[in-house]
């Protein structure tokens, strides 16, 4: 009876540590936690995270059949999202106002050179003027102005270009004592203006599934009453990486062809997968053969390596076998156009399965669906895609 009742209660004990520990456990729903940590193109995105300090914005597409009526709904829709904790900023127009505060960048640089000059005069007089030692009878230096800077933009190659698809003047970008209601920046909307977007910026990652999932749920808390209150017709559309994640009960959407590979982690052969798409991306805007050997070359090696240490542990050393025929076949069959998505699940589970878990599991398949690119999504991965790119622009344009 007594070791009964210290087994119960050890049992108790040890269940609620596991309670204790396990209710401080988070599900990380982030896209690049399926990949290490080390790898090329998570390393790639944080890189960019860091430099641009913000992720891709929320964007909300309206269409009505009267422009004003579409611009309304865009400024009600900004000034909620503008209430949001996690807001950065909203957007409902493009024009030169946000780069007031950069100017200088544009400015070419005899001029920035020139004003540093004058800064540096200017900083010695006031420096002379505050020592009681120091006597000059010369007068302050005159520093340009925000007129005399926006002038300066204007001038400039980048200000022409953005004067040109802005259609603002950067001498009007900023200075509210001369605007007069009139000059605002160009609707986010089409040449009809019935259909125009709001994009906001939020301070967490749609990258994050469970984040984009929330996110888009009270997005459409926002629209979905919204469109029931205008006249029908009306549509409010969240589109972007904020639409991947459908809500519950909701159909999935038709997505473009990327990269999206859904496993059981154990049978997968991962630094396979992992060393294929770093050389795959490490290579990109690479002439083809160049990319074609390094991409080969390296898998080769890595390859043998590893039939290597199958032949130390007494196995059959057939992986470089595997990988180089299936992959040849495969690429040349999908170079002339006649593979099967059939024939390509089968090859790229040779490919990228354990030979033991093939053995043990023979029924499991994958799946491989094959569709053609839109051209708006076709990928320019090498110097031989972009010249024919740029062919086809050419051939259009005579």
């Amino acid at each position: 009876m007594t070791r009964s009742v210290l087994t119960l209660a050890v049992a108790l004990g040890l269940a609620s540590a596991a309670v204790w520990v396990a209710s401080g456990l988070q599900l990380d729903t982030g896209l690049e936690a399926l990949l290490p940590a080390d790898s090329v193109s998570v390393l790639s995105i944080q890189a960019t995270r860091d430099k641009l300090g913000l992720e891709e914005p929320l964007t909300i597409l309206v269409e009505t059949d009267d422009p004003k009526r579409s611009k309304a709904i865009t400024a009600k829709l900004a000034e909620t999202f503008t209430q949001w904790p996690e807001t950065v900023w909203v957007m409902t127009s493009y024009g030169l106002d946000a780069l007031a505060e950069r100017a200088l960048y544009y400015v070419d640089a005899e001029t920035l050179y020139e004003w540093s000059e004058l800064a540096e005069e200017s900083l010695d007089w006031e420096v002379c003027k505050a020592s009681p030692l120091c006597v000059t009878i010369a007068d302050p230096p005159e520093l340009p102005d925000s007129d005399e800077i926006r002038a300066a933009v204007d001038r400039s190659p980048a200000g022409t270009v953005l004067q040109e698809l802005t259609g603002q003047s950067a001498k009007q970008a900023g200075s509210s004592e001369d605007a007069d209601g009139d000059d605002e920046g160009q609707a986010l909307c089409n040449d009809a203006g019935t259909v125009c977007a709001v994009q906001v910026m939020l301070s967490g990652s749609p990258g994050d599934i469970g984040y984009a999932r929330m996110i888009k749920e009270r997005a459409e808390a926002v629209t979905v009453p919204l469109v029931q209150s205008e006249p029908e017709g009306t549509r409010i559309e969240v589109i972007g990486r904020y639409r991947v994640a459908p809500l519950p009960g909701e159909a999935p959407r038709t997505l473009l062809p990327g990269h999206l590979l859904v496993a059981d982690p154990a049978a997968v052969r991962r630094p396979l997968v992992y060393r294929t798409f770093d050389l795959a991306y490490q290579s990109r805007n690479r002439p083809i053969l160049y990319r074609l050997g390094l991409i080969v070359g390296h898998i080769f090696g890595g390859l043998v390596l590893q039939d290597l240490k199958l032949l130390f542990t007494f196995r059959v050393p057939t992986m470089t076998y595997t990988v180089i025929y299936n992959g040849t076949v495969m690429a040349l069959k999908l170079s002339r156009g006649v593979i099967t998505p059939e024939e390509m699940a089968t090859r790229l589970h040779r490919i990228f399965i354990r030979y033991r878990h093939r053995r043990q599991y023979p029924n499991r398949q994958g799946r491989t669906p094959l569709k053609h690119g839109l051209s708006l999504a076709k990928d320019i991965d090498t110097v031989e895609e972009a010249e024919e790119i740029a062919q086809e622009f050419s051939t259009h344009s005579t």
